[in-house]
């Protein structure tokens, strides 16, 4: 991990096109990681380490067996996910007329790597109900907390945006660590 933080920082900053050549040029099922290794904190929730903000945010996240991030929308944000350990899926969705619905899925095991483009509505998990899994995000630009991120609960129907406060773009998140959530603000159409 070393050595990828090292070559990121020596090309400075990087458009979006020319991170992800850079990211697919690297073999992440090789890398070391297991000293910037945050641990868990809980079965229901991932833990996030962060290992640089400069000239992008570099993060491991480690994700318990069936964990996922939130539904959250990367608004003025981009960047890209490798997968270190376990199998990742990114599960897509379309916002439209007060009605989200699903729009695609993609797995990717070890040394894969998943684009997250700026103005994606998706959410990361971990599919796996037995194995863990540990991601490497590259973001720019760097996000100094997750403040205005907004997060959507399918299930609920609900919108949160969260304030500075926040650890994870989560619903496990304590209601002081949201700047407000909005009930009944859409309508979540299931294709299964």
């Amino acid at each position: 991990m070393k050595e990828i933080l090292k070559k990121l920082e020596d090309r400075g900053p990087l458009d979006y096109e020319e991170l992800g050549k850079l990211l697919k040029d690297i073999d992440f099922s090789l890398v070391n990681y297991k000293e910037f290794l945050p641990e868990l904190s809980g079965s229901d929730t991932y833990s996030r380490s962060i290992l640089t903000m400069n000239p992008i945010e570099v993060l491991l996240i480690h994700w318990p067996p069936n964990v996922s991030s939130a539904v959250h929308h990367h608004n003025g944000f981009w960047g890209y996910v490798a997968v270190l350990k376990g199998t990742c899926e990114n599960v897509e969705y379309l916002f439209n007329e007060g009605v989200i619905r699903e729009s695609q899925s993609m797995k990717s095991v070890r040394g894969g790597i998943m684009p997250e483009p700026d103005g994606i509505l998706h959410k990361i998990l971990n599919p796996s109900g037995e194995e863990e899994l540990v991601t490497a995000h590259f973001y720019y630009p760097a996000l100094e907390n997750l403040e205005d991120m907004v997060i959507y609960d399918l299930e609920n129907e609900r919108i949160g945006t969260l304030n500075d406060k926040a650890g994870s773009a989560s619903w496990t998140e304590p209601v002081e660590h949201f700047k407000n959530i909005q009930e009944n603000a859409f309508k979540f159409v299931s294709e299964i």
